[in-house]
């Protein structure tokens, strides 16, 4: 838990929160799996147990690789501020390849269709976001956290202008992009600037200038 905090401090300025739950969710689960042993204790084996604990949760070999990676950025960061005289004892786990990794079905088009038509009939703020989801492939979080101004319309192709933003940041930075607006996406980006019109935020009741809840609203339209 100490190297959790110094890794937090030192490494999460100006992070936003998912970085911050991630972080703590990972050592959470060390903590179950082998004990919230001393850095210097903590072995190979130790490491091995770790995993297959993650192995028996039912996770990808994937999501597993990137908790691995996450752990060990937490104790390189504690061995090297701390001068410690150790190895991580999460660096050389051998993980399985015989493992398929978990993949995700799309969603069939006429079930895309059907929500879409149900987005048109309800036409609210909830609505018109998963509208602008359904045709644009973009994540939860970049879109509860766009302008009105990232909209752009008066152009011979209309789009979203996706850029960062100080209660937004954007998860790489590939992911600025210009994304087409077409079909019910172009829809509710229409409705979305027509409503709120003293307000510069598209989703105002789950962003502000500090923050967007997008964890919250995941809830909401799942």
């Amino acid at each position: 838990m100490d190297a959790l905090e110094l890794y937090l401090r030192l490494k999460g300025r100006d992070r936003d929160k998912v970085f911050h739950r991630t972080a703590r969710r990972n050592i959470k689960y060390v903590i179950k799996a082998i004990g919230n042993k001393n850095i210097k204790d903590i072995s190979s084996s130790d490491g091995a147990k770790f995993r297959d604990w993650l192995l028996n949760k039912g996770l990808s070999i994937n999501t597993l690789k990137r908790i691995f990676s996450s752990v060990r950025s937490i104790i390189n960061i504690a061995i090297s501020e701390e001068g410690l005289d150790c190895i991580n004892g999460f660096s050389k786990t051998y993980f399985p390849k015989d493992i398929k990794p978990n993949v995700r079905k799309p969603i069939p088009i006429d079930v895309i269709k059907q929500i879409q038509q149900i987005c048109y009939e309800k036409d609210d703020d909830l609505r018109w976001l998963i509208a602008l989801l359904s045709d644009t492939g973009m994540r939860l979080g970049e879109a509860v956290g766009l302008l009105k101004s990232d909209i752009i319309l008066d152009t011979d192709t209309p789009h979203l202008n996706l850029i960062p933003h100080p209660w937004r940041k954007l998860k790489t930075s590939g992911s600025k992009r210009k994304i087409p607006l077409v079909g019910a996406s172009l829809w509710s980006a229409k409705r979305i600037r027509q409503s709120y019109p003293n307000n510069q935020f598209a989703f105002p009741r789950y962003c502000n200038e500090q923050t967007h809840n997008s964890n919250s609203i995941s809830k909401i339209v799942g």
